[in-house]
C-alpha cells in the first residue's frame, strides 16, 4: 500500500518529490514566546495573557499566538509592583518549509543507517533548525511542513486542534485474490474501524473511491487525528 498525503487544491502529480525551494524566514514570534521569554515559562506568560495583563501597541492582547515583530511594543503590566515592564519581540527569524517528501527517505534528522537518505538531506539553505510537523514512514510520499518555530509545532500537533490531513492510499487485495471494495467498506471507514489499540474507533471524516478494478483501488481519506500509521492500520483492518 502505497500513501501520498495531498494539500487541497493540489494533486501529487503537481508536486515534484524532493522539490526544494528556499526556506521562507518570518521576522516575527508568537506573543507568548515572546512573553516567555522573559517571564521564564509558558504557563507564566498564559497566565499573564490571560489576566489581561499584557498589551501590544498599547491595546489589551486578546490572544496569546497573535504574531508580533520587533516593529510592536509588548508591555507586561506587574500587577503587585504597580510597575509596567516593556518588552521586545527577540530578533529572531522563524522559518517555514513545504517539502514533498519521496519514498524511502525516513523522517529522521540522525542517519542510523549509512547510506539511508534522511529528510534533513533534502533540505534548502537556512533550513538547518528545521523540524518536521507530523511524519510518514518510509514506505509513503508526500507533502510535509517543516519549520524552526516549536510554538507552531506544538499548536499544530496537539489533538484537541483536529488539523485535517489528506491521503491518497492505494491499496490491494492479498495473494492475487479478487478485489472488492463497496459502499459497505466506504461506510465503516466513515463509521470507524476497531483497530484493536483498546482507544476510540478510528474514523474518517470523508472517503472518495477514485479507481477500483479487478486487483487495486485508489481511495482519498480525510483524517483529522495523528495516531501512529492511521491510515494503514484502518485499511489493513478492513482487509485490504
Amino acid at each position: 500500500m502505497t500513501m501520498v498525503p495531498v494539500f487541497p487544491g493540489k494533486t501529487p502529480s503537481e508536486s515534484t518529490p524532493g522539490a526544494q525551494s528556499k526556506a521562507s524566514a518570518i521576522a516575527s514570534v508568537p506573543l507568548l514566546r515572546c512573553v516567555a521569554l522573559v517571564r521564564s515559562s509558558v504557563r507564566s506568560a498564559r497566565r499573564l495573557v490571560a489576566q489581561n495583563r499584557v498589551y501590544i501597541n498599547g491595546q489589551r492582547a486578546q490572544d496569546e499566538n497573535v504574531m508580533v515583530s520587533n516593529a510592536d511594543s509588548v508591555t507586561i503590566l506587574q500587577k503587585s509592583k504597580r510597575s509596567v515592564v516593556h518588552l521586545e519581540a527577540p530578533p529572531r527569524c522563524e522559518y517555514y518549509l513545504k517539502l514533498y517528501k519521496p519514498y524511502g527517505v525516513i523522517c529522521s534528522h540522525a542517519r542510523d543507517v549509512a547510506d539511508v537518505p534522511i529528510v534533513s538531506d533534502l533540505y534548502p539553505p537556512g533550513a538547518e533548525e528545521c523540524h518536521n510537523v507530523g511524519r510518514l514512514d518510509r514506505n509513503s510520499e508526500g507533502l510535509l511542513l517543516f519549520t524552526s518555530d516549536g510554538f507552531f509545532t506544538r499548536a499544530a500537533s496537539m489533538p484537541e486542534t483536529h488539523i485535517e490531513k489528506e491521503y491518497v492510499a492505494k491499496v490491494s487485495a492479498l495473494d492475487g485474490e479478487p478485489f472488492h471494495c463497496n459502499d459497505q467498506i466506504l461506510q465503516r471507514l466513515l463509521q470507524g474501524v476497531d483497530l484493536g489499540d483498546g482507544k476510540d474507533l478510528a474514523v474518517a471524516l470523508s472517503v472518495e473511491l477514485m479507481m477500483c478494478d479487478a486487483h487495486t483501488a485508489t481511495l482519498r481519506l480525510v483524517v483529522s487525528s495523528g495516531r501512529y500509521h492511521l491510515v494503514r492500520r484502518m485499511l489493513a483492518a478492513l482487509g485490504s
